[in-house]
């Protein structure tokens, strides 16, 4: 497994950072919780999109977003451990991951958008804090069923 570069942003208000996407080949996505002294809180949107070559993702809990397609169409992806910092996954995060086999969706998620797992054809094992949009719905509607994260 080699680690690959990652590349970041600062923040607006420059307390933190953001990851980027990559700068370089390697299958491994290891993200730290501070670079530069600071932070490390988001991944931002399509980050790492259709990136063949990862296969392993670690996301610490200093993380508190994965944004939307910020990994979909990795296809060679097979493993994601998701830190307990993480409290949104944006839609279609992990679209077309087509070897990503079991996830973990830690409790911390309070907010799971639509058609995050849409196309993962060999996910056998998937463990949620609760079914449908967020933790906090009351009322059966098309965002609280099962089926809202995977799409149609």
């Amino acid at each position: 497994m080699a680690d690959i570069t990652l590349t970041y942003e600062l923040s607006t208000d420059g307390t933190y950072y953001i990851v980027e996407g990559t700068d370089g080949d390697g299958d491994t996505v290891d993200i730290p919780r501070e670079y530069n002294g600071k932070p490390v809180k988001e991944i931002e949107t399509e980050a790492f999109r259709n990136n063949t070559n990862i296969k392993n993702v670690i996301i610490p809990d200093s993380i508190t977003s994965i944004g939307t397609h910020t990994f979909s169409g990795c296809t060679s992806l097979t493993s994601v451990k998701i830190g307990n910092g993480v409290t949104s996954i944006g839609s279609y995060a992990f679209y077309g991951c087509t070897s990503l086999t079991s996830v973990v969706i830690p409790d911390s998620v309070t907010i799971i958008l639509d058609r995050v797992f849409l196309g993962c054809s060999s996910l056998e094992s998937i463990t949620l804090p609760f079914v449908g949009r967020n933790k906090t719905a009351t009322t059966a509607s098309a965002t609280t069923l099962f089926g809202y994260i995977f799409g149609s």
